[in-house]
């Protein structure tokens, strides 16, 4: 089985159990990967919360590296004086950096790396984002991995009719959050609008669509399809 592991970075975040203080925000991407990686039949490996600066985040994610198939680290991945995710990537040695920046919203900031034959990936802090580019960047691997070839997308999925128009701006792609209703025999798409920190957007929907980066937005009444989190 494949194993993955997990490090939650930034002197800011504190165990999802404890109630934060003033400055302080909850771990919420560790559970929720770990909660993605054994719906992707792999094993979480999670390494804890750990401290943005570099003389303590990198021996963790050596560690990480010598120990498992794939790591995670969420946080750390835009650009900031504090952010060092690219730099601890390429600091791991050959192949180091692949991708750093994507044109998608949300999880613009993703770093994809490989510290010889282990892919490292850098996700964005924001709930919403880590887990959109785990879906389209970390269960491909995990089933690359494993021996099999899903594809990038998740299954099933289904046609539906947006209630309303959505705007996106030329030249990116765009994942939108909408939940499902059926009317009339036919299955009615609601936008789930939000920011990306919010986990709620994510609870409230059934699956996503995306918005290709040819287009400039999508009008209601358009048949898309949906891809069901399942």
């Amino acid at each position: 089985m494949v194993s993955v592991g997990i490090i939650s970075t930034g002197d800011e975040i504190i165990p999802f159990s404890e109630v934060p203080p003033t400055g302080k925000i909850r771990d919420i991407n560790a559970i929720a990967l770990a909660g993605l990686i054994r719906r992707s039949q792999a094993r979480p490996v999670d390494y804890g919360i750990v401290s943005d600066r570099k003389e303590i985040f990198m021996p963790v994610l050596e560690r990480a590296v010598r120990e498992n198939d794939i790591v995670l680290f969420s946080g750390g991945s835009s650009v900031g004086v504090r952010d060092l995710g690219e730099q601890a990537i390429a600091d791991l040695g050959p192949p180091g950096i692949l991708v750093h920046g994507v044109a998608l919203k949300p999880g613009k900031p993703v770093i994809i790396g490989l510290s010889g034959q282990v892919p490292v990936f850098g996700l964005p802090g924001h709930p919403v984002s880590a887990m959109v580019c785990f879906d389209l960047f970390v269960r491909p691997a995990i089933d690359r991995l494993s021996g099999r070839n899903t594809g990038h997308l998740p299954e099933p999925s289904l046609v539906a009719r947006l209630d309303r128009n959505i705007n996106s701006a030329a030249g990116r792609r765009d994942l939108i959050r909408v939940r499902l209703r059926q009317q009339d025999n036919i299955w009615t798409a609601e936008p789930v609008l939000g920011k990306s920190g919010s986990i709620s957007t994510l609870s409230r929907a059934h699956g996503y669509f995306i918005i290709p980066e040819s287009s400039q937005g999508t009008s209601q009444g358009t048949l898309i399809t949906v891809y069901l989190y399942s």
